[in-house]
């Protein structure tokens, strides 16, 4: 997982939007979005509920 995709999942676990989330990393929203795709494809998951809850059970934030 790149540090982009822990940063956003990290944020998204501290319920900011996609739109603060890109301000915070100075990133264009599309980039997040693009990141929060390859990070469910990395991890198997379809929304990031689903990331959240994997990432807390096997410590990845």
């Amino acid at each position: 997982m790149s540090e982009t995709e822990r940063d956003v999942l990290r944020l998204s676990a501290q319920g900011y939007t996609m739109n603060d989330i890109a301000d915070r990393l100075c990133k264009s929203v599309d980039t997040i979005k693009a990141c929060k795709r390859n990070l469910f494809a990395k991890i198997g998951v379809k929304n990031i509920a689903e990331a959240l809850f994997h990432a807390t059970n096997y410590q990845m934030i």
